[in-house]
């Protein structure tokens, strides 16, 4: 599974609203200490579901990034549903317990509303090689991706400079999202937990029925 630039950007990051520099400008993500720009984690996680590589479920996972992965990274699964770099023989994803406890998800307090729209839907199929007819539904796993910006958003008020590294995702859904629908994704203020900020998410219609949950883990790459 090779990973590439031009095929996440501008088409995947477009498409859910991503707008985190170290995955599109390669002189930003240097100025951070990388050696290239790296791929958007939930980006190479629909590569792996939207192929039907591994087993991860499109509508309830539970995934870690262990390492960056890197423009030009040749990715495999191992026998464990592990993601592993060809070229170093490491992990850069693992299957972890879903983190998420819906009993914990406390009210959150800030919603990121979004149509649904038909050309950033295709926009997606087309970044991560999904070619099945859509019939007005839109995939399972773009509308996890859709908790993108709202994870952004609240990241990056941690941190004046800097980028933001998605360490870990989670993800419940019990409802189904069609192509023109509204959806809102609700976060709650941040916890610390040993240097990693931790959101719980909420995605919900826009009649306020819950569609999917989710924590979303993250940590600041500084200048």
């Amino acid at each position: 599974m090779k990973i590439e630039k031009d095929k996440w950007d501008p088409d995947y990051c477009d498409a859910v609203g991503d707008i985190e520099r170290i995955h599109r400008d390669k002189e930003f993500a240097q100025k951070m200490g990388l050696k290239d720009v790296i791929a958007p984690g939930m980006y190479v996680c629909s590569l792996i579901g939207e192929n039907g590589w591994g087993h991860l479920n499109p509508r309830s996972f539970g995934i870690k990034f262990v390492e960056m992965v890197y423009n030009g990274d040749d990715l495999r699964i191992s026998p464990e549903s592990r993601v592993i770099r060809n070229q170093t023989e490491r992990r850069v994803i693992s299957a972890v317990r879903n983190v998420m406890d819906p009993n914990s998800i406390r009210f959150p307090y800030l919603g990121n509303k979004t149509v649904v729209d038909e050309n950033r839907v295709e926009a997606y199929k087309r970044s991560v090689g999904n070619n099945e007819e859509s019939n007005g539904r839109c995939p399972d796993l773009y509308v996890a991706c859709m908790g993108v910006p709202a994870m952004l958003r609240i990241a990056k008020k941690c941190v004046r400079n800097g980028g933001v590294l998605h360490a870990a995702q989670s993800y419940e859904m019990s409802g189904q999202v069609n192509i023109g629908d509204v959806v809102e994704v609700h976060t709650s203020e941040p916890r610390e937990e040993r240097g990693i900020g931790i959101l719980d998410m909420v995605w919900v219609s826009k009649d306020d029925d819950v569609i999917a949950l989710g924590e979303s883990w993250f940590k600041i790459r500084s200048d």
